[in-house]
């Protein structure tokens, strides 16, 4: 029975929109401004709406900001929040011990 069952190997395939992940990446961000700043950043936030899907500008709030890959590090995520300019951005970096982009979000207005 066992040789009716191999196999050579498998392969997956996986698709998914840039508009998705760019929509977890603010999520991501959105959720450690809350943690941050505390609940008076809900009103404020540029990115709910288009985490909602009420709106289609995610793209408009997420971005990355040169090209430089970052540097080598052991933490497996990074978050990192400031307020510049009275506005609210979050750099958002998953799995950054494999040396992944770090993506830059900006929330909204700061408290």
């Amino acid at each position: 029975m066992r040789d009716k069952l191999s196999m050579e190997g498998f392969q997956v395939s996986v698709t998914f929109r840039a508009v998705d992940l760019a929509r977890l990446i603010a999520k991501i961000a959105y959720g450690y401004g809350l943690i941050t700043f505390g609940p008076s950043l809900i009103d404020k936030a540029y990115v709910r709406p288009a985490i909602l899907n009420q709106i289609d500008e995610v793209g408009r709030w997420v971005g990355r900001i040169g090209q430089q890959p970052p540097p080598k590090t052991t933490n497996i995520h990074e978050l990192n929040a400031s307020v510049e300019n009275g506005e609210v951005y979050v750099r958002v970096r998953l799995f950054a011990n494999y040396q992944t982009p770090e993506y830059t979000v900006v929330v909204g207005r700061a408290p």
